[in-house]
């Protein structure tokens, strides 16, 4: 699987790619893959889950987790550009955070944007 960054690929750009890694999933399963073959022995993965999010609710509220293929920054020299694509490919969800302060407390780092 490859990660491609659609508008930038389709003008022969590949620098945003991601590299290229081993996936498991399938047809019809929750770990959604789409391989197919291209008649030269490959199964690449042309589609699958862009995000992957699971909530449960019960009498202390909502608590969910989630997946992403990606990272936090699309910018390549960023340490967050594929901070949770690990996660992602090994079925590992995190928690998703609700609040302002669970999203200050596990930030890593924070910006603060004003409008002048």
């Amino acid at each position: 699987m490859t990660l491609r960054a659609d508008l930038f690929d389709a003008a022969g750009v590949t620098r945003y790619n991601s590299d290229t890694f081993v996936t498991d999933g399938g047809l019809f399963t929750v770990d959604v893959a789409h391989p197919s073959d291209d008649s030269r022995g490959r199964y690449d993965v042309r589609h699958g889950a862009s995000m992957r999010l699971a909530c449960r609710a019960d009498g202390d509220g909502v608590a969910c987790t989630i997946e992403l293929p990606g990272g936090q920054r699309h910018q390549r020299d960023s340490r967050f550009y594929n901070s949770m694509l690990p996660g992602w490919l090994a079925n590992a969800p995190v928690p998703l955070t609700f609040s302002i302060d669970e999203a200050a407390a596990g930030a890593a780092e924070t910006l603060v944007v004003t409008g002048e």
